[in-house]
């Protein structure tokens, strides 16, 4: 019931919110610190950095790597 009603009201699953919530805070370590990827892959909840960067891949169409080369990278991210 939780789960139906968060998504008709969000418009997306609780899963996916928590998703997006990893992807986004991953994003900001990556702009705002010089922190290994591996560091920040775990602060985000991933297993390791593959995990981090597959979920990059598959929403952003981008590697982590190339968000700390051009910040620009992925702006979109959580738009829709």
């Amino acid at each position: 019931t939780l789960a139906r009603r968060f998504a008709r009201y969000v418009g997306h699953t609780p899963g996916q919110e928590i998703r997006m919530a990893r992807l986004r805070r991953a994003q900001q370590m990556i702009r705002e610190t010089r922190l290994p990827l591996t560091e920040i892959a775990m602060a985000c909840g991933y297993s390791d950095l593959p995990h981090m960067d597959r979920a990059f891949r598959l929403e952003l169409g981008s590697s982590p790597g190339a968000l700390r080369r051009d910040p620009e990278v992925g702006d979109g991210m959580g738009d829709g």
